[in-house]
């Protein structure tokens, strides 16, 4: 009896030692989750475009031969969120977040936030003549970078205020019928996209496809969200004509 027990005992520890040295193989040959996994390894050639501080993966349009027009068109984007002077720590956010260019359909979105991945796509499709730089160069789609870093900043940062300042002026605002062609023709719009069209239509004192249209309609009609969007970014003295 005392022989089989210890035979049992060897067994099993031998077995134990083998499927705990089977484990730490398999772990040490799982590459880590890492956002190091989007850099590019020795062999690799790093494909991205820098410019004032903002970075933008090519990786997956690389090989198309209007990159060019697509990297000018993006800087005319870049300069226009640099020349509404918003306060440091706001443009050091925007700089951080991770902007890809995708390849995709002309009917697709012109740009696109990812709650999840904290990714920016920015479709860079050509439009109906096939020139990217109509696509993107005309006047009412060349604050698409900027439409959609509005999105990331209220996700990450504005949505996170226990207090949801936002959520109680999006709120006043559908009570009391305000913005009918952004909340009434719209109706799937939350407060993820009504800060990210009103926020962009007092910086900018222009919006191509919904009310407000200018931020003094933003001023007269919610008097207490104009103050609150002043202290957030500062006085707004840029206009897009």
């Amino acid at each position: 009896m005392t022989k089989f027990l210890f035979k049992f005992f060897l067994t099993t520890l031998s077995l134990s030692v083998f499927f705990l040295f089977s484990e730490t193989l398999q772990a040490q040959a799982q590459p880590e989750e890492s956002t190091q996994a989007l850099i590019p390894g020795p062999d690799q050639q790093q494909s991205a475009f820098l410019y004032q501080g903002f970075t933008i993966d090519e990786t997956k349009i690389e090989n198309r031969d209007d990159l060019p027009s697509a990297r000018e068109a993006i800087e005319k984007q870049i300069d226009l969120i640099l020349n509404l002077n918003l306060p440091l720590e706001i443009v050091t956010f925007f700089k951080k977040v991770p902007i890809y260019f995708v390849r995709k359909s002309a009917s697709s979105p012109r740009g696109n936030y990812d709650s999840k991945s904290h990714i920016i796509s920015l479709n860079i499709a050509p439009f109906v003549t096939g020139s990217i730089a109509e696509w993107w160069y005309d006047v009412d789609r060349n604050t698409t970078l900027l439409d959609q870093l509005l999105h990331v900043y209220y996700n990450d940062v504005l949505a996170q205020d226990p207090n949801k300042p936002i959520d109680t002026f999006f709120k006043n605002a559908k009570k009391n019928h305000l913005y009918y062609a952004l909340l009434e023709k719209f109706p799937k719009v939350d407060e993820d996209r009504f800060f990210a069209h009103t926020a962009k239509t007092y910086l900018c004192n222009w919006s191509y496809n919904s009310w407000p249209y200018r931020r003094q309609e933003i001023q007269d009609a919610q008097p207490d969200y104009y103050q609150y969007l002043e202290q957030l970014f500062g006085p707004a003295h840029y206009s897009l004509q």
